[in-house]
């Protein structure tokens, strides 16, 4: 007999547990099934399948079962979700003692010999004198090779390997009691393998052009097996591997040399063979020189310092451009490795400058452009030129802080721009700021009206201020 017992309505105020009678509607399971595990599966106890129940006890009897665990199943019940207050399986009071199963290997016979590799059907015959039987495990020593779970119990046991094994069944009850079988021995012995037949059907000692790509192929048989594999060689090099027909493979980007190129056949049982050699004869190329121009600078001119786009095209009809390079004269100034090959010169003073780029290919070839020429003017004054912010002219200078009178803001607009007398004031000093490593710092001259400026010259403090007899230049 099994109760189960759901949440009554007023459950909080209940003084005598709940009767047949007694219903619900609000917290009760409304629809389940009541369960028992045979040992291999769970199996509904008669009237075990509820639906539309309002009753708060369900209690269900039966015929005595013998199980070792029960359950609910609950597949609907009110405001959402399950609610069990106390479940109950009640026996006779007498506990049984579960028999254990009977099993023993029916085939194969004991001492059975068999040819690698073998596949051998091992069937055993199992019963349970109390209950049913829920499985049979068969072993190999103490591999486990298979599993029935209903009569006939047999298993296939396959691609065995040469050697001697113990084989065994174990049977399990409903109850989870097991019993293991007597020992069954049997004997798998090697077959004697021939092994495989390989030639080697192309190349057939063509010459090849750098870098080549050559086609391989082979033929392979095994009169007592399949082909497992073939690889093809170079030497003792490996280049590749076909583990079905057509045996053949593609070896591309082969360099110049000479080689002597094989083909291993592997069968299914690990015999090989090697085909007679081949040799080919891969040729190196004749390489053509890439071609290269520089498409800047232009022959424009420039104000130093500046800053010059260095840009070129190349391209190599027989492989790759591994390099670009740029030169001034022969100093060379930058390497650029791939498109777009370019480059940006900063900083170049003044001064007439020849310019040229050299290409090199995958194979060490190079070309070098034609050379451009460009200008590179030092700062000027434009011709009637004002500086406006001088002092002279009304511009205030002015700063966001000065470290002391002798590094005054009003000498960075009194026309001397060499800074011979710098740190004791006056005309030809300069400013130097009061935030030392702290940035940023700034400067401003207010002009005496608005201006109509087109340059801006800034200078600041020379390694040899101190010695200067002209004024600096871009350089």
């Amino acid at each position: 007999q099994i109760n189960v017992y759901t949440l009554a309505d007023n459950f909080a105020s209940l003084t005598a547990d709940p009767t047949s009678g007694t219903t619900f509607t609000q917290y009760g399971i409304t629809s389940f099934q009541v369960q028992y595990w045979t040992g291999s599966a769970w199996l509904d106890v008669p009237g075990g399948n509820v639906t539309g129940n309002n009753l708060v006890l369900r209690s269900f009897a039966f015929p005595a079962i013998s199980t070792d665990r029960i359950r609910v199943l609950v597949n609907g019940a009110l405001y959402y979700n399950s609610r069990i207050v106390e479940l109950e399986a009640w026996s006779t009071g007498a506990t049984s003692t579960n028999a254990a199963p009977s099993v023993s290997i029916t085939a194969p016979a004991n001492g059975t010999s068999y040819t690698a590799p073998a596949s051998i059907t091992v069937t055993a015959s199992a019963a349970d004198s109390d209950g049913t039987v829920a499985s049979v495990d068969f072993y190999a020593g103490a591999t486990k090779i298979g599993t029935a779970t209903s009569a006939p119990y047999s298993i296939s046991w396959s691609g065995m390997a040469a050697g001697t094994y113990s084989l065994t069944a174990v049977a399990t009850d409903n109850l989870g009691a097991t019993t293991t079988s007597a020992a069954v021995a049997v004997t798998v012995n090697a077959l004697a393998n021939s092994a495989p037949t390989v030639n080697l059907s192309a190349p057939n000692g063509t010459s090849y052009t750098a870098p080549a790509t050559i086609a391989l192929s082979a033929t392979a048989a095994d009169s007592d097996g399949t082909i497992a594999k073939v690889e093809f060689y170079a030497g003792a090099t490996k280049i590749g591997t076909a583990t079905s027909a057509p045996y053949t493979m593609s070896w591309a980007s082969v360099a110049a040399g000479s080689y002597s190129i094989t083909a291993v056949a592997t069968d299914n049982l690990g015999a090989t063979a090697t085909s007679t050699p081949v040799t080919v004869t891969v040729n190196a190329p004749a390489n053509s020189a890439p071609t290269v121009s520089l498409s800047a600078p232009n022959g424009t001119s420039y104000t130093s310092p500046a800053t010059i786009a260095l840009s070129a095209t190349a391209a190599d009809s027989d492989g790759t451009i591994a390099k670009v390079e740029f030169y001034l004269g022969a100093t060379k100034l930058a390497t650029v490795t791939s498109a777009p090959y370019s480059f940006s010169w900063t900083n170049v003073a003044a001064g007439s400058y020849t310019l040229t780029a050299v290409a090199t290919d995958n194979l060490g070839a190079s070309t070098t452009s034609a050379s451009v020429t460009v200008t590179v003017t030092d700062v000027t004054v434009p011709t009637g030129g004002v500086n406006v912010a001088l002092a002279a002219n009304g511009g205030v200078a002015s700063a966001s802080s000065t470290v002391n009178s002798s590094y005054a803001v009003s000498a960075i607009n009194d026309g001397e721009r060499r800074g011979n007398n710098w740190g004791k004031g006056g005309t030809g000093s300069g400013w130097n700021d009061g935030t030392s490593g702290t940035y940023p710092d700034w400067v401003q001259i207010t002009f005496s009206g608005v201006q109509s400026i087109s340059q801006i010259n800034v200078y600041t403090l020379a390694d040899n201020f101190a010695s200067l007899t002209a004024d600096p230049t871009s350089g």
